[in-house]
């Protein structure tokens, strides 16, 4: 019945697509940032700035982070309601022109006040936003909202080109597909108890060791693990970050904590970038402010 409600829509819909989606680009020192905006949807994606400024040196310590290979859909409440104290919904539909496209799950920022969802690059539904006439969202029993399509396509295509373009060092040599080691997923299910989903947005991957296979970053603050209100490997703000080494075989991995920890170009190799509260980093951030970079044993701060 919902199906059918939601093509009548279609049809009723059809034709006229407001107009007033915008792009741009945004380099903070620490990050850069592509926007596009449009009917209470925002697509955004971040890469290292070269510049290679901390966190806290260039006032981006609030930011929320894209894992390399991803872009964040963020819904406005208006389109998708809050319900109660539940920070998680798993119930989104995106219908394109008469096609339902189910998203993974999004998750409430009352921070920030959005909904986000985390896709990867390549995934098809971008594909089909950039040739969509008619998009409705349905967010399980709450109202169909249409989003307008009109310019969407240009946008969505500056984002998705410009992200491309601001990523240094990519996850592997060119051709190489990029398999998340088995390890990883074991870590998971030892620090849950129980086996858990690994988001797109949770993982990295870079050539941090420098042997020429990939190595890993998994943001413990983006996995939910099953039958657990409160994510033990988080406190207050800061999470635990665990780094997967390929010439360590995977195995013991080494945990960062800090609010995000990511990828980024140190200086022609590749590094992590740490932020963190005061009591990690300092007050102005000024324990965090250089890149770690693997020395064959630790991470060591580069000058």
């Amino acid at each position: 019945m919902r199906a059918a409600l939601i093509l009548i829509l279609i049809l009723l819909c059809g034709a006229a697509q407001a107009q007033g989606w915008t792009a741009g680009r945004h380099d903070n020192g620490h990050s850069i940032g592509h926007f596009a905006r449009g009917a209470g949807l925002t697509f955004v994606c971040f890469a290292p700035s070269p510049q290679g400024l901390s966190a806290f040196a260039a006032g981006a310590h609030e930011t929320e982070p894209t894992a390399q290979g991803t872009i964040r859909l963020e819904f406005d409440p208006a389109l998708i309601r809050v319900q109660g104290v539940a920070v998680a919904r798993s119930d989104l539909i995106l219908w394109v022109d008469g096609t339902g496209y189910r998203l993974p799950e999004a998750r409430y920022s009352d921070f920030y006040g959005y909904w986000g969802v985390a896709l990867g690059w390549d995934d098809p539904l971008f594909a089909a936003l950039g040739r969509a006439r008619t998009i409705l969202l349905a967010p399980g029993q709450d109202p169909v909202t249409q989003i307008a399509a009109g310019g969407m396509a240009a946008a969505l295509g500056a984002v998705q080109q410009g992200c491309r373009a601001d990523w240094q060092g990519p996850a592997a040599p060119q051709g190489q597909v990029v398999t998340i080691p088995r390890q990883v997923n074991d870590a998971i299910t030892q620090g849950c108890n129980a086996p858990a989903s690994l988001p797109p947005d949770a993982i990295q991957a870079g050539d941090l060791d420098r042997d020429g296979t990939p190595d890993f970053v998994l943001d413990w603050g983006r996995i939910d693990c099953p039958g657990q209100t409160l994510n033990p490997f988080c406190g207050a703000a800061n999470c635990s970050h665990y780094v997967f080494l390929s010439s360590r075989a995977y195995a013991r991995p080494i945990d960062l904590l800090g609010t995000s920890v990511a990828i980024i170009d140190a200086g022609g190799v590749l590094g992590l970038g740490r932020s963190g509260t005061f009591s990690l980093c300092g007050a102005q951030g000024e324990f965090c402010a250089r890149p770690l970079v693997w020395d064959g044993t630790r991470f060591q701060e580069r000058p």
